[in-house]
């Protein structure tokens, strides 16, 4: 990342194209390998999971993906107009 910061400086400051080049392609390395990272600390999240409990399964893969439940209060309750 910091390789792709510095190449991005200097992009800016010269504003060549070949220095342009060079900043994609960092920038689509860290990218990559950030994408990587992300799927193989989920995928050993998940395996180190209990696989005897789907439940518990379930609610770990909804909390890594940031699903939260969100229930709402019930204020009032009207029966038959009551």
């Amino acid at each position: 990342m910091q390789t792709r910061d510095n190449l991005k400086k200097r992009a800016i400051k010269y504003g060549g194209e070949f220095h342009w080049e060079l900043h994609k392609q960092a920038r689509d390395r860290v990218n990559v390998g950030m994408r990587k990272a992300k799927s193989e600390y989920h995928r050993r999240k998940i395996d180190n999971c209990s696989q005897t409990d789907p439940k518990k399964t379930w609610r770990l893969i909804n909390s890594l993906f940031g699903k939260q439940n969100k229930g709402s209060p019930v204020n009032e309750l009207r029966i038959n107009g009551n």
